[in-house]
């Protein structure tokens, strides 16, 4: 059997589905740029412009070609971000000039919120020094790009909070994003059209047993594209969520492990999204899945999912709605059942 050469390693083909774009680029960026193969700079440059090349036609296809739906957005948004991280590391010149043309492009076709909600929002736009250590000083460049459809970089947007002074009236994103006039922004006209925001109403799904986290995360983005500002949108959302990862953990007399595997990521992201919108409430419920847990002797979800992902009570460490650094309860949550 003979051993692949240099030649063979770099003679791949970079694909990736629509289906699972995320998924397909990650294997390929570990198969290909996280190697211990004896690769030249040259190779890896190679291997990460064929993936790169890839990664940026499966997005322009999830948005531009045929309709594009909640979840062909979710799908570009996320291998987008993965995309631009990965970019800012290896090659961002060819990400910076592309980004353009999709931006342009969303504009054109009046896509506003996932120009709005996922490009500006996510700061998904060109790398500059505030990514990437490739570049110095050009951050005022870099923030040019989001001036469009009444948007502007976000660092921009806390710079200029930080300057208004502490009596000055204040006014709520949405009124200010609906101050601007139609032909300012394009926002403010699909905010105020019922028919949209009906239509998107529309969109949300029952969390299915099948992919629960999917699910979830869709309706995370349909919530964000009707009203970001809404917390009881949220709040109902994690609701629903918390009471599937229940049904995973306890509604059966065992746990398989396919029940456990879905029940782990949800929480975590359960965690993550409830330290911004709901996080007495879901200190309350990890109580109890923490003492159901031990009830039922389920000690390697606690120890594993739990414990080792610090996914107990919310605190100041991980949530600006507590400021208590002497509150001992978040600790010693994870202290139950030592003896």
């Amino acid at each position: 059997m003979s051993v692949p050469t240099l030649e063979d390693f770099l003679n791949f083909e970079a694909k990736i589905s629509l289906d699972k774009p995320v998924e397909d680029y990650v294997r390929l960026m570990d198969d290909r740029m996280k190697t211990d193969a004896l690769i030249t700079d040259e190779g890896l440059k190679n291997c990460f412009e064929k993936i790169s090349s890839a990664a940026r036609e499966t997005v322009w296809k999830l948005l531009f070609e045929s309709p594009c739906t909640i979840e062909k957005q979710v799908l570009a948004s996320e291998l987008l971000r993965e995309h631009k991280a990965d970019a800012g590391f290896f090659n961002p010149w060819p990400y910076n000039e592309w980004i353009v043309k999709v931006r342009d492009e969303l504009l054109k076709r009046q896509m506003i919120f996932v120009w709005r909600d996922e490009i500006v929002k996510k700061e998904l736009g060109p790398c500059c020094s505030r990514d990437s250590d490739l570049f110095e000083d050009d951050n005022e460049e870099a923030a040019k790009f989001y001036e469009f459809a009444g948007c502007q970089a976000r660092w921009k947007e806390v710079d200029e909070m930080s300057t208004i002074p502490d009596d000055a009236p204040s006014l709520s994103p949405i009124l200010s994003e609906t101050a601007l006039s139609p032909a300012e922004t394009g926002a403010s006209v699909i905010e105020t059209n019922p028919a949209t925001v009906d239509f998107l109403a529309d969109q949300f799904k029952t969390l299915s047993c099948e992919s629960p986290l999917e699910d979830y995360k869709h309706n995370m983005f349909v919530q964000t594209n009707i009203n970001a500002n809404d917390i009881e949108g949220f709040k109902k959302i994690l609701t629903e969520a918390r009471e599937k990862i229940w049904h995973f953990l306890f509604d059966q007399s065992s746990l398989p492990p396919e029940n456990f595997e879905k029940a782990s990521k949800l929480l975590q992201m359960v965690k993550a999204d409830s330290c911004t919108f709901s996080p007495y409430d879901y200190n309350d419920w990890i109580v109890k899945v923490r003492d159901e847990l031990f009830k039922r002797g389920y000690l390697k979800f606690w120890e594993r999912v739990i414990v080792s992902n610090k996914l107990g009570l919310c605190w100041y460490q991980d949530c600006e709605y507590f400021d208590d650094r002497e509150d001992k309860a978040p600790l010693q949550f994870y202290e139950f059942g030592e003896h």
